[in-house]
């Protein structure tokens, strides 16, 4: 196999047209992309260079007072499904109380009060 058939070659199995005509990042996600139906337990803490960035760069946000952690909602839908246009987030699960929960305390745990 030569290395340009290997090249096209990884592309074979991905779902959707548009993209393989033409450049289209949005497309190629969209039709491809599989939810992920667990829960956030395979996360892994932050690395000891996210932890000095977030150090470095928490001084720099002294004007934030207050965050408001709002969960997600679809209220703009039935707008998108007017205008023919295709809601993005349509597949996006509202998150549970203790997602939302769990992201005020991160706040919180960083001196913002959420």
């Amino acid at each position: 196999m030569t290395a340009t058939e290997e090249r096209l070659d990884a592309w074979t199995g991905f779902r959707g047209e548009g993209w393989r005509r033409e450049i289209d990042v949005r497309g190629f996600v969209q039709d491809n992309y599989t939810p992920y139906e667990g829960d956030a337990g395979f996360l892994a803490g932050p690395t000891p260079r996210t932890a000095a960035l977030w150090r470095d760069l928490s001084g720099l946000f002294a004007e934030v007072e207050r965050v408001d952690v709002l969960p997600f909602h679809k209220l703009g839908a039935p707008k998108y499904a007017k205008l023919g246009t295709p809601f993005a987030l349509a597949g996006t699960p509202t998150p549970t109380a203790v997602l939302v929960s769990q992201v005020r305390s991160t706040f919180i745990a960083h001196g913002l009060n959420a």
